[in-house]
């Protein structure tokens, strides 16, 4: 009411990144011992988080003094911040946590990108690699690796990865062949891990899927 009375509209803040909640699969992922704060999907280009650093693929845990249990927290948090405010974010990048000093913009009327992912699959072509422990048949091409088949039943199937689908990252690697996503989930199986960290990008979006390691 007195953002009303002293602006004619009530000013929220803005950081500029698009998140995903953390689900149990990215946590094993990660080794976080819980499914607890906000996946980095997207940094907007001169928004607030990128002047200050924010990464794709970094886990926001705490905004100023507010822990950041769910998505839903760092959203809240964000849109009561006023505009200039500096506030200190407590991250997880890479497996250790630091924090990023963020200076807090007004929001303009500008959407937050937020992809979903969708189910599908199709038969992938012949010379496709395939990964059992993903349920996921992989090819390269030009640099970039892209899934042409998903299992049905499997973890990549029921967390909506589909034929189509690029392989940005895998647990913060950047993969150029499927022999590099078969090392990379080799990497993860010796460590221990019980799911990889996928990035994903789909119709120009990106976003974070955890899947679960399969038996061969």
């Amino acid at each position: 009411v007195q953002q009303i009375v002293d602006n004619g509209s009530v000013q929220r803040g803005w950081l500029g990144v698009g998140i995903a909640p953390v689900t149990p699969e990215i946590a094993a992922s990660l080794n976080l011992p819980a499914a607890k704060g906000a996946m980095v999907n997207q940094v907007t280009d001169g928004s607030p988080a990128g002047k200050a650093g924010l990464r794709e693929g970094d886990v926001i845990l705490r905004f100023g003094d507010r822990e950041v249990a769910h998505v839903q927290d760092l959203t809240r948090a964000v849109a009561d911040t006023k505009a200039g405010t500096a506030r200190d974010v407590r991250i997880l990048r890479e497996g250790r946590e630091q924090n990023v000093r963020v200076t807090i913009a007004k929001l303009d009327a500008a959407a937050e990108p937020t992809p979903v992912p969708a189910s599908a699959a199709t038969p992938g072509p012949a010379g496709a690699t395939t990964l059992p422990e993903l349920g996921l048949d992989l090819v390269g091409r030009d640099g970039a690796v892209t899934i042409t088949s998903v299992k049905v039943n499997s973890h990549a199937s029921d967390l909506g990865l589909r034929a189509g689908d690029k392989i940005v990252k895998v647990n913060q690697e950047t993969p150029t062949t499927p022999d590099a996503v078969r090392k990379a989930v080799d990497n993860a199986k010796k460590q221990g891990r019980t799911a990889v960290l996928l990035q994903v990008e789909r119709n120009n979006q990106r976003f974070f899927v955890g899947v679960p390691l399969a038996a061969n």
